[in-house]
């Protein structure tokens, strides 16, 4: 995996248990495109069922999270998609803090766009925005990063705006809080429709 190739073995029925991706294709995989380390959390999550946030080492979240949702999204693992989300929902929520939009600018270049995370991600950035505007102010450092990132993603831009208006039309509370399966992928690969 990776440019390195580093090698990780991982049982063939277990990746055909896991993700139909993984149920017609060859007994070696060679990924040079993938992060390690997203492979590593994805064989963690394979064997063990779920994650510690340990495993995920949060120090370097912001560049890891939309890898991880990359190959969730593009290996059909959607289980590993809802645990991740569920464990960076609890974090957002318990440290009070806000996606950095360099994030979300990832996604967008990982080809996460329209996908549950980047619906997560989006809808956190406009509520912080909207509910704690002197962090959100010209010349913040908050708003320097996030004009960074529209002026680099231009469909950022537009999907930013847009949910703005839906915002101001009508107000939602916090997107990190609350539990259940919103924005999670369901095992047919549907979003959720709560």
């Amino acid at each position: 995996m990776g440019p390195k190739q580093k090698a990780y073995y991982v049982h063939h029925d277990l990746l055909r248990q896991k993700s139909s991706y993984f149920r017609h294709i060859l007994p070696r995989i060679y990924w040079p495109e993938e992060d390690p380390k997203a492979v590593e959390i994805m064989s963690e999550w394979m064997y063990r069922g779920s994650l510690d946030r340990q495993v995920l080492e949060w120090k370097d979240s912001r560049r890891m999270l939309p890898r991880v949702f990359q190959l969730a999204h593009w290996k059909r693992l959607p289980g590993l998609h809802n645990i991740m989300i569920d464990i960076w929902r609890e974090d957002l929520d318990q440290a009070g803090e806000y996606p950095h939009p360099d994030t979300l600018g990832d996604i967008y270049r990982r080809g996460l766009s329209g996908t549950p995370v980047h619906a997560f991600i989006l809808k956190k950035i406009v509520y912080c925005m909207m509910t704690d505007k002197k962090h959100w102010q010209a010349g913040s450092q908050e708003f320097e990063d996030l004009y960074t990132t529209c002026s680099e993603e231009d469909s950022f831009t537009k999907d930013l705006l847009r949910e703005i208006m839906a915002y101001q039309n009508e107000p939602y509370p916090d997107p990190a809080s609350g539990r259940g399966c919103h924005f999670h992928v369901h095992t047919d690969g549907s979003p959720c429709k709560t």
